[in-house]
């Protein structure tokens, strides 16, 4: 998934522009990004829609609201690589 996305890359129709890979793990890659309307550092973490799992984090993110657990921002899908994205407020500590 990272080697397809070039620095500077727009995602979700020029919303998101992304910066660098941060992280990665068995079931996708977080990425440091900005967003466009507002200018706010972001992670946008992307995961491959796999019909053998559930794929209900996004579900739980948006549920959630704790001071130790990341907020969920925003999310959006990119049909053509089969992906599910979101977005949460991105903190260097983390």
């Amino acid at each position: 998934m990272e080697g397809r996305h070039a620095l500077g890359s727009r995602w979700n129709d020029g919303h998101y522009l992304v910066l660098e890979a941060i992280g990665n793990g068995a079931f996708g890659t977080v990425w440091r990004s900005v967003e466009s309307s507002s200018g706010q550092v972001v992670a946008i973490k992307r995961v491959a829609l796999d019909d053998r799992y559930q794929n209900r984090e996004l579900s739980v993110m948006q549920e959630l609201t704790h001071p130790n657990i990341v907020r969920h921002h925003d999310h959006f899908f990119t049909q053509e690589e089969a992906l599910k994205n979101w977005t949460s407020p991105h903190s260097p500590r983390t």
